[in-house]
């Protein structure tokens, strides 16, 4: 076989595997910004792994109102000399990170809405639980006789994001302290007045909500790298 003929067919290999991709690439977001149906609900977790975090989808371009809230993560840790440390902001590295360079990568956004998608999972969870009128001293943390009664996926999404939430602390904390035995892990909500009134209500109101204590097993390899989270400083984790 002459060069001139293997040459065409190794083109149009190359040009059908990226049109494979691509189309998948396009199925798996349709899929994934489909209103919710059996099949959606089938392959979540898939669709999730391929989607999260670089093509996420959402429509904040379109958003007719300016920010109301901003949110970080905070955890302290307790070290293996038995110190308990002050909290840190997880999101804060990565956002300065972000400022100085030319070429950012979406870490920043990775961190940041681990957060938001617990709190969306949580919330599902929470009106599948009690559809009419949920308990208003529900703990952050659902009991498990809470989500006995969930649908299969709702609840795998709960605590697919909670241990997302857990591993990004976690990774922050080792990196900042070391060997750590355990991690609390703190949301913190800033409510900003309304437009109108930014200039007369300062700041606004800050609130958070802080979550049990948890135990980390000895760290083998870390568990953002698997998410695709980096070191600030551009080191894969």
């Amino acid at each position: 076989m002459s060069t001139r003929t293997r040459r065409p067919r190794t083109v149009l290999l190359a040009l059908g595997l990226v049109a494979a991709v691509l189309g998948t690439h396009l199925a798996v977001t349709a899929l994934y910004v489909a209103p919710p149906n059996p099949l959606k609900y089938a392959l979540q977790r898939p669709v999730n792994a391929w989607i999260q975090p670089f093509f996420e989808q959402n429509w904040q371009l379109f958003a007719p109102d300016p920010v109301r809230t901003d949110s970080g993560v905070l955890v302290r840790a307790t070290t293996r000399d038995g110190e308990d440390t002050d909290f840190l902001t997880i999101n804060a590295p990565y956002l300065e990170a972000r400022h100085h360079n030319p070429l950012p990568d979406r870490s920043y956004y990775t961190v940041s809405g681990v957060m938001h998608a617990f709190l969306m999972s949580r919330d599902a969870a929470v009106e599948a639980a009690y559809p009419a009128d949920p308990p208003a001293d529900l703990p952050i943390l659902l009991p498990d006789d809470e989500l006995a009664d969930v649908p299969a996926h709702t609840r795998e999404a709960y605590e697919d994001t909670l241990r997302n939430l857990h591993d990004a602390a976690a990774d922050a904390a080792r990196r900042t302290w070391g060997d750590v035995t355990r991690i609390q892990v703190r949301l913190v909500t800033h409510e900003f007045p309304r437009w109108s009134q930014r200039h007369d209500d300062g700041l606004g109101e800050i609130s958070h909500v802080t979550l049990p204590w948890r135990d980390l097993p000895t760290p083998t390899t870390s568990s953002a790298a698997a998410h695709g989270v980096t070191d600030p400083t551009g080191d894969r984790r």
